[in-house]
């Protein structure tokens, strides 16, 4: 296959970064969020936003020519992340699977939801990363839609007061970790273009996806308070589907949010599917069972943990991997980099 068949263009990958983590983050964000920066979400998630738009431009800039080495260093960060990936989409399905229980689907068991959406996005994922861009162009601009929608009707209804301004450092820069970095990074490296300033764009988008998450957050520790919100798991959902939309326009305020969320957590499956196989075929060829593999996984991954607390806590835990994993790549970038000024 020719290797442009197997890269995203600038449009298309930042538009695979805001399907993948806008909606997603909109259920694994805020929870910890919540936890994590106790009384002063407001000044901590807004200087946590800024810093995660910063430190992922600041990757683009540096990734944005790294693609297909044949060294085994390379290889060997290729398959930590295809499974780092994986553990992270699992962990997604099962924390959805509840969240999809818990606003549409109360007669289904949560295995029931995670199997469904696992295979529905294998099937989906049997493809090239540009084909996965491709509709992530299109999704994008419907999930930009809706959240625009959103943001316009929860705005007015925003109680910032209520939310602490104090800013802790420490605690805002938890906030860049809530992204997926290996992900991140993969997708980065799925780039074909050679123009280095589109490193810009990439910390814009990211910070774009962490829009509707921090608004849902906000809003959920304003109307219920910060110990409702640090202690319901999907709390912020709750309080996005009680904005009082016109009824003209939408009949059930739930059904826009979780459209937004479905739309997301299908993508990331789908795509994670993909960029695990590929980052794996480098090393053992073979992509299909590949793909297979990995879905497996992520099903296995997306059943199997006793309770949503421990997946959150398996989740927080894959967060530092990938910072480790993200530190260990920078270092081998830099390295390239000054070994060719060197020749």
């Amino acid at each position: 296959m020719n290797r442009i068949d197997e890269t995203l263009s600038k449009g298309q990958m930042r538009a695979v970064i805001f399907s993948v983590f806008s909606g997603t983050m909109l259920f694994t964000v805020p929870f910890r969020a919540a936890n994590a920066c106790g009384e002063n979400l407001t000044a901590n998630l807004l200087f946590g936003g800024i810093a995660a738009a910063l430190s992922y431009g600041i990757l683009a800039a540096l990734y944005c020519n790294i693609q297909d080495r044949d060294d085994v260093f390379f290889k060997a960060l290729n398959i930590i992340a295809s499974v780092h990936m994986s553990l992270f989409a699992g962990e997604c399905v099962y924390i959805f699977s509840d969240f999809a229980v818990f606003f549409m689907l109360r007669d289904i068991k949560r295995q029931t939801v995670a199997v469904v959406l696992v295979l529905a996005a294998y099937i989906a994922s049997n493809g090239t990363i540009l084909q996965k861009g491709r509709m992530s162009q299109i999704t994008a601009v419907l999930m930009a839609a809706g959240i625009a929608f959103i943001l316009i009707f929860s705005a007015y209804s925003i109680e910032i007061q209520k939310t602490g301004m104090a800013f802790d450092v420490s605690h805002a820069m938890l906030v860049p970790l809530y992204f997926d970095m290996p992900a991140f990074l993969f997708v980065i490296m799925q780039y074909r273009g050679k123009e280095k300033a589109y490193h810009n764009s990439t910390g814009l988008m990211a910070l774009a996806a962490f829009v509707l998450p921090f608004t849902a957050v906000i809003k959920a520790s304003g109307d219920f308070g910060q110990k409702y919100a640090a202690s319901h798991f999907f709390s912020a959902a709750e309080a996005l589907s009680d904005i009082d939309f016109p009824g003209f326009i939408v009949q059930r305020q739930e059904a826009l949010v979780t459209g937004i969320v479905i739309t997301s957590v299908f993508t990331l499956v789908s795509v994670y599917i993909v960029l695990c196989a590929k980052a794996a075929e480098k090393t053992f060829g073979h992509r299909k069972i590949l793909s297979a593999l990995f879905a497996a996984v992520v099903c296995v991954t997306g059943i199997f943990p006793e309770n949503t607390t421990d997946a959150f806590a398996f989740l927080n835990r894959i967060d530092y991997s990938g910072v480790i994993f993200a530190a260990a790549s920078v270092v081998y970038v830099c390295a390239i980099m000054l070994k060719g000024r060197q020749k």
